[in-house]
């Protein structure tokens, strides 16, 4: 009875003395177990937190290089970029042309509008005048405004030009689109050789 009572008292303290052990392993592995499962998603919520910060500094960090880069003066003012002007295309030199005339040489000629201005209006027929001619030493005649000769009556056929303004200039338009500006023996007042000087 005595021995028994003394295995019961024994077990009894080995229980005693394991019994929180055990407890408090089984506290700690429910712990780490509740641990665990709460804090699965603790690493990436770190991560876009930081990821987050990084983004906002590296955009307020932009915004502060973008400032400072603007010129400051020294009163700490900003220095405001000169404004260039914008250059205006200057009209062309009319040397006395009515502006109709000038109006439909432009219409037709376009880039080449200031040399047929001062082909004729330096050479070929300073006065603009439409019944102008003029008799060349090969018995050829030059008429109107352009002083279209003879020999581009092919090229202008179906046009007065020998009677009608307009249609004397459509008649140079037609010339210029065949030969160019050398067509005319004056081209050398806009520095291009004309027909005869090229043809020898």
């Amino acid at each position: 009875m005595i021995v028994e009572s003394e295995r019961l008292s024994e077990s009894t303290r080995k229980l005693d003395i394991t019994m929180p052990i055990v407890y408090h392993l089984a506290m700690n592995k429910k712990r780490h177990e509740n641990q665990y499962s709460q804090t699965d998603f603790r690493p990436l919520y770190i991560m876009i937190g930081i990821m987050a910060v990084g983004a906002i500094l590296w955009l307020y960090g932009e915004v502060k290089i973008v400032k400072a880069i603007e010129p400051i003066s020294p009163a700490g003012m900003p220095i405001q970029a000169p404004v260039m002007p914008v250059a205006t295309p200057k009209p062309p030199i009319a040397y006395n042309a009515p502006p109709y005339i000038v109006a439909q040489i432009k219409s037709l000629f376009g880039e080449d509008t200031q040399n047929i201005l001062t082909i004729v209006g330096t050479c070929e027929n300073e006065t603009w005048d439409q019944t102008r001619t003029n008799t060349n030493r090969n018995g050829t005649k030059d008429w109107g405004i352009g002083q279209v000769n003879d020999a581009n009556s092919k090229l202008c056929s179906g046009l007065d030009f020998k009677n009608s303004w307009k249609e004397n200039i459509d008649c140079m338009h037609r010339i210029y689109k065949s030969q160019g500006l050398s067509a005319w023996s004056c081209s050398h007042t806009v520095g291009i050789d004309p027909f005869y000087m090229r043809s020898k």
